[in-house]
C-alpha cells in the first residue's frame, strides 16, 4: 500500500489519504496495534479514500452484480456491518514543524488512533458532516507514522447520518465508513483557518469591495507578530497586500483586507454573463520563515432573495432576478466518488437547461462545488427530512440528545465554512420538509452568521400551510420562521398528475417556488431497464404494476407503479407487452415532465410569479424506476428530452389550461420579433388549421401570449399541434409539437393528498396506438476530434400516406448493441409529419458507434453505420 508523504520544509503542505486498507474488528486487534507503521495488515482490503464500508468490498470484487433485481438485498450479509470497521494508512513525515489530521466525515461515529495512541474518542468524531482537526504532533515523529479510525455504525433514524427517504434502499452498512477525505497537514507554530472571502457590489455593477477574513491560530507557548501577505488573482486583475498582526500564546486573531475592484469581471449563472472566478492565496510567516499557506476560489457576485405576491421566494443574483429551474440530487447510493461521472451529471444539467441543483442533505465534496463554480449551476444545499435530522418535526425517530445539538451545531459550522465562498451557493435550507425547533433553528442561524455567511438562510422546503396541511398542526414551523423568515416555498406533488395539473393555482401548481415536485415515477429505455430487473420484475412492470417493485425503494408510497399505469393505461390505452408499456411510458414522461417546466417559465411575471421549481429528482442513487430526468447508467429517454425542449432558450409552449400558445425568452437579453406559425393537425398528420402570428419583440424573461389554438369541430378525438418559432442569425428557430385530446383530463382536486391529486376524467390518447408505422428515411456520419466524437443523424419522414412518425429516438450503440452513454443530444423523440426532416447530432466518446433508430409507432428498431469522417 502506498504511503502519504508529508515533507516538513513545506509548511502549509498537505496530503490526502489516497488509500485506505480496511477490515472488521471482528478478531482484529486494538488501535494500540493496529495504528502502529510496523503491524503487517496481511488479508486487509484496500479501499479508495473516500470509501464506505460496503464501498470498499465492492472495489475489492465482492457482489459483482449489486445493483441489479433484488442482489444488495438478498446477497450481501448485513451482519457484518453491526460491527465497528478498522480502516489504516501508513504516513511520513519529516523532521520540524506541526503535524495536523484533518478528519472531513464519518458514519456515523469513530475513534481516532495515531501510532498506537487514542487520539480522538466518539465523543469527537461523530456525525456525518462535522470536520475536526487534531494536533498529533506529540505522538508522530519523523519518519513512518501511521493513522486509524475505527468506524462505528449506526443508523439515519437514530443517529445524525445519511439516509436515503424513499429514494432507494438504505445501504446494508448504512454508509458507515470514512465517506470523507482525511488530511494530514504540516504547519509552523502558526497557521491559518479557513479563509473567508465576501465581495459587495455598487448597484451599477462598475465597482467591488472584495473583504478577505482569515483568523491565525498560535500553537506557541509565547506569543508571535506574525506577517500575513495575500494575493487576489483571475480574470485578469491581481492584487497584492499585507499585514502584520501580534498572537497571544495558544491564541487567536483575526486579520481583515478590503480590495476595491473598478469593473471587476462577475460571476453569472449559466444563461446570464460569464463565469468569472478569482483565486485568493495567503502565507503566514514568522520572522521571515514561512508557518502556513492557504488559498481559496471564489465569484464576484451578490445574492439576496425576497417574498414576493403570492409568497414565492425570488432569488437575485448581482441584483437581477433569476428564474430557478433545477432538479434534487442524489449521490451514489454507496456514496463513491467518481470525478467524471460528477462531470458528466453537472453537464447533463446544464444540457437540459437547468441552472440549479438542490441538495436535501446527502452534501457533496469540495470538488461538486467547485465545478458547478466553473460551470455557473447555482446550488441550493440543506439538511435532509425523514431521519433523525427532522426527528423533532413530526416525523417520528429517536429524541435529541444534547450531543445531538452539538452535533448538529458543529455540521453547521462545518459546512457554512464549505460553502460559503462558492460562488455558486445560493443559500441555505436549515430544513427541509419540516421546519427545524427553536433550540436548532437558532444554533443554525447562530452559526451561519459566525461564519459570515452573508446568503439567504431558508427555514424549509415547505410553506407553513404545507407543514400545517399534512401534519393536522397549526404551528408546524413557526419558530424556524422566527429565526429564519418565512420559507416563500412549497413541496409536492410526487406521483402521476396530467399536464394540466400545473396550469392550475391550487397546491402544487407553477406558482411560487416549488422546492420538490414532479409527477412521479420516469421510466428508463429498455436497455436500462433489462440491466437493473429480472425477468419476473419485468413481468410485473406491466402485468402488476400495483406490485412492489425493489428498484422504486419499498416500503413507501412510491415503491410501485399503480398511479402511473392507471394514468397510463386511461390515456394510452391498454398494456400489451413490455415493449409497448415503455414505449408508452416515454410518451407520457416526456409530456409530463415538459408541462412542468413549460408551465413555470410561462409564469415567470408579475402576475403569475413563479419564481422556482426543483424537479424531484435530476438523477438516482442507483438504478431506479422513480423520479429521475436521466437513468443511473446515464441513458437520456423521455423525461430528459421533455425537460430539455420545455426548457430551450427561446421556446413556444402549448398552455393546457387556456388554450393559449406563449412565446418564452429565456435569453439573458432582448429578442428581436419573430413569426410564429400554430398549426393543428388531425391523427392522420392532415392539417386542418394554420395560421401565422407576428411575435413583437420580447424581453428577457418575458411570456408572451401570442394565440389561441382554435381546433375545428369533427377533429379527431387525438390530434396533434406543431408550433414554429422562426429563427434568426442569433437566435435559433424552435419547433415544438403536442399530442392532445379533444376529451379533457379532470383534477379532482378535493381529494388532494400530499402524494398527488387523483383524476376523475382521463383525456382519450388511445389513437395513438393505432397510427400505422411511418416509413423513416436516415443518413448519418460521426466527425472524430481527438478522444471526442460527434454523430450527425438526419431523419426523413417518406411515408407516402403521409402518417407522422410519434416520438422518434435515436440512440448510439456499440457494435455489442450496448447503449452509449453520456451522450449530449441537440434533440430528440421528435415527431415528423409527412416529408418534414430533422437532423439530431449528438457529442460522445465512441467513434465507432452505430446509429438505432425507433418510433412509437414503428414495430423495431432500425439500425444503420455512421461513417467516420475525420
Amino acid at each position: 500500500m502506498p504511503v502519504v508523504p508529508i515533507r516538513a520544509l513545506d509548511p502549509g503542505g498537505s496530503a490526502t489519504v489516497a488509500r485506505w486498507q480496511v477490515r472488521s474488528s471482528v478478531a482484529a486487534p486494538g488501535g494500540d496495534v493496529v495504528a502502529r507503521a510496523e503491524f503487517r495488515a496481511e488479508g486487509w482490503l484496500e479501499a479508495p479514500a473516500r470509501s464506505t464500508v460496503l464501498a470498499a468490498l465492492l472495489a475489492a470484487g465482492r457482489y459483482p452484480d449489486v445493483l441489479r433485481s433484488t442482489n444488495l438485498r438478498d446477497q450481501v450479509d448485513a451482519t457484518a456491518f453491526q460491527v465497528p470497521w478498522w480502516y489504516r494508512a501508513p504516513f511520513h513525515v519529516g523532521p520540524g514543524g506541526r503535524t495536523l489530521v484533518r478528519v472531513d466525515g464519518v458514519l456515523h461515529k469513530a475513534q481516532l488512533w495515531v501510532n498506537g495512541q487514542l487520539v480522538a474518542d466518539v465523543d469527537q468524531l461523530a456525525g456525518a458532516y462535522p470536520v475536526s482537526t487534531f494536533d498529533v504532533t506529540e505522538v508522530t515523529g519523523p519518519g513512518l507514522n501511521c493513522m486509524a479510525l475505527l468506524v462505528y455504525p449506526g443508523h439515519p433514524m437514530t443517529d445524525l447520518s445519511i439516509g436515503w427517504v424513499d429514494w432507494n434502499p438504505l445501504p446494508p452498512d448504512a454508509n458507515m465508513g470514512v465517506w470523507r477525505d482525511v488530511v494530514v497537514r504540516r504547519t509552523g507554530d502558526v497557521r491559518l483557518l479557513d479563509p473567508l472571502v465576501r465581495s459587495s457590489l455598487s448597484p451599477s455593477l462598475d465597482h467591488a469591495d472584495v473583504a478577505v477574513f482569515a483568523d491565525v491560530e498560535n500553537s506557541a507557548p509565547d506569543a508571535r507578530a506574525v506577517a500575513v501577505t495575500g494575493v487576489i488573482s483571475g480574470a485578469g486583475f491581481e492584487r497584492a497586500f499585507a499585514q502584520t498582526v501580534m498572537v497571544g500564546p495558544s491564541d487567536r486573531a483575526r486579520v481583515e483586507f478590503t480590495v476595491p475592484i473598478d469593473n471587476p469581471a462577475l460571476w453569472w449563472p449559466v444563461g446570464h454573463g460569464g463565469q468569472a472566478l478569482h483565486r485568493l492565496r495567503l502565507v503566514v510567516s514568522v520572522d521571515g520563515v514561512v508557518s502556513d499557506v492557504a488559498s481559496a476560489s471564489f465569484g464576484i457576485r451578490e445574492v439576496t432573495s425576497r417574498i414576493v405576491a403570492g409568497g414565492g421566494r425570488l432569488f437575485s443574483v448581482n441584483g437581477r432576478p433569476v428564474q430557478v429551474l433545477g432538479g434534487g440530487w442524489a449521490p451514489d447510493i454507496f456514496l463513491r466518488h467518481d470525478p467524471q461521472r460528477l462531470r458528466d451529471e453537472l453537464t447533463y444539467a446544464l444540457e437540459l437547461g437547468l441552472n440549479t441543483i438542490r441538495l436535501e442533505g446527502k452534501l457533496e465534496n469540495d470538488e461538486f462545488f467547485e465545478m458547478a463554480d466553473e460551470l455557473g449551476v447555482m446550488v441550493l444545499p440543506g439538511w435532509e427530512c425523514c431521519d433523525k435530522w427532522e426527528s423533532h418535526a413530526g416525523t417520528g425517530g429517536a429524541a435529541w440528545s444534547e450531543q445531538d445539538f452539538e452535533i448538529a451545531r458543529r455540521s453547521m459550522a462545518s459546512e457554512a465554512r464549505l460553502l460559503r465562498n462558492h460562488a455558486c451557493v445560493i443559500g441555505f435550507m436549515i430544513g427541509s420538509d419540516f421546519a427545524p425547533p427553536e433550540q436548532l433553528a437558532d444554533s443554525y442561524v447562530e452559526e451561519l452568521r459566525a461564519a459570515g455567511w452573508t446568503l439567504p438562510i431558508i427555514s424549509s422546503g415547505s410553506s407553513e400551510w404545507n407543514n400545517a396541511w399534512a401534519s393536522g398542526q397549526s404551528d408546524v414551523g413557526s419558530t424556524a420562521t422566527r429565526a429564519a423568515g418565512p420559507s416563500g416555498m412549497k413541496m409536492w406533488p410526487y406521483d402521476w398528475v396530467p399536464p394540466v395539473y400545473w396550469y392550475d393555482t391550487r397546491v402544487g401548481a407553477a406558482v411560487g417556488f416549488d422546492s420538490e415536485c414532479s409527477a412521479g415515477h420516469s421510466v428508463p429505455r429498455l436497455p436500462s431497464l433489462r440491466k437493473m430487473l429480472s425477468a419476473d420484475e419485468l413481468d410485473r412492470l406491466w402485468q402488476h404494476p400495483k406490485a412492489r417493485q425493489y428498484h422504486a425503494a419499498p416500503p413507501s408510497p412510491f415503491d410501485n407503479l399503480g398511479i402511473f399505469a392507471a394514468a397510463l393505461t386511461s390515456r394510452y390505452g391498454e398494456i400489451t407487452s413490455l415493449r409497448d408499456f415503455v414505449r408508452k411510458s416515454q410518451l407520457a414522461n416526456y409530456e409530463m415532465v415538459r408541462a412542468q417546466f413549460e408551465a413555470y417559465r410561462s409564469r415567470f411575471t408579475a402576475e403569475q410569479p413563479a419564481t422556482g421549481v426543483i424537479y424531484w429528482m435530476l438523477n438516482t442513487a442507483w438504478p431506479s424506476l422513480n423520479w429521475q430526468l436521466y437513468d443511473y447508467y446515464l441513458d437520456p429517454a423521455g423525461a430528459y428530452f421533455g425537460a430539455k425542449k420545455a426548457n430551450e432558450p427561446v421556446h413556444p409552449l402549448y398552455d393546457y389550461a387556456t388554450g393559449e400558445v406563449i412565446v418564452v425568452n429565456g435569453l439573458a437579453r432582448r429578442i428581436g420579433p419573430r413569426l410564429l406559425e400554430v398549426i393543428v393537425r388531425d391523427l392522420a398528420g392532415t392539417v386542418v388549421s394554420q395560421r401565422s402570428h407576428e411575435i413583437g419583440e420580447l424581453e428577457p424573461g418575458n411570456a408572451f401570449r401570442a394565440a389561441k389554438v382554435e381546433v375545428p369541430a369533427g377533429i379527431s378525438t387525438t390530434y396533434f399541434v406543431e408550433l414554429r418559432s422562426a429563427g434568426s442569425p442569433d437566435v435559433p428557430a424552435a419547433r415544438n409539437v403536442y399530442w392532445l385530446s379533444t376529451v379533457d383530463d379532470v383534477l379532482d382536486w378535493e381529494k388532494t393528498f400530499w402524494q398527488h391529486t387523483p383524476q376523475s376524467a382521463y383525456a382519450d390518447l388511445t389513437g395513438l396506438q393505432d397510427v400505422p408505422a411511418p416509413t423513416l428515411e436516415i443518413a448519418a456520419r460521426t466527425d472524430v476530434a481527438g478522444a471526442r466524437a460527434t454523430t450527425s443523424v438526419t431523419v426523413r419522414n417518406t411515408s407516402s400516406a403521409g402518417t407522422p412518425a410519434i416520438g422518434v429516438h435515436a440512440s448510439l450503440v456499440t457494435a455489442a448493441g450496448e447503449p452509449i452513454a453520456p451522450i449530449c443530444w441537440t434533440d430528440n423523440d421528435v415527431t415528423l409529419f409527412a416529408e418534414q426532416e430533422v437532423t439530431l447530432t449528438a457529442r460522445h466518446g465512441d467513434a465507432d458507434a452505430l446509429v438505432e433508430i425507433d418510433a412509437f409507432n414503428a414495430p423495431t428498431a432500425l439500425t444503420v453505420t455512421a461513417p467516420r469522417r475525420r
